[in-house]
């Protein structure tokens, strides 16, 4: 097996990094009114809409948690309503989701669920 060279090491940490640099996005308030702006490819706004608003995501969910806990049957019904309609999204959606899921360090699995919030309801 042949050894790696520095300059393939370094290619190697440059891909990765690639791979989800969250880039650009930021935060202002207008009025009292969080703005989030991103750039990108989807994948890549998505990365840093999870980087950005991580916090309010784990807000969400635990909101839904306490919507549903105890009630097995709802929870069921509520996740498998979230991956009803990720599998209905466009491409571009799933590859947003992806990103938002990686830097937010939340699973697919709850990104889903923050998108389906109203299923969690009643």
């Amino acid at each position: 097996m042949k050894k790696m060279g520095p300059a393939g090491l370094i290619c190697i940490l440059a891909l990765l990094l690639c791979a989800c640099n969250p880039g650009r996005g930021n935060v202002r308030y207008a009025d009292g009114v969080k703005v989030v702006n991103l750039y990108g490819t989807w994948h890549r706004m998505g990365c840093q809409y999870g980087r950005l608003n991580r916090k309010e995501m784990l807000d969400v969910l635990g909101y839904i948690d306490s919507k549903l806990a105890g009630r097995v049957e709802k929870a069921d019904s509520a996740a498998a309503v979230a991956e009803r309609l990720y599998a209905a999204s466009p491409q571009y959606i799933k590859e947003f989701f992806d990103g938002v899921s990686e830097t937010s360090d939340i699973s697919l699995e709850r990104v889903k669920l923050c998108n389906a919030v109203e299923y969690a309801e009643g």
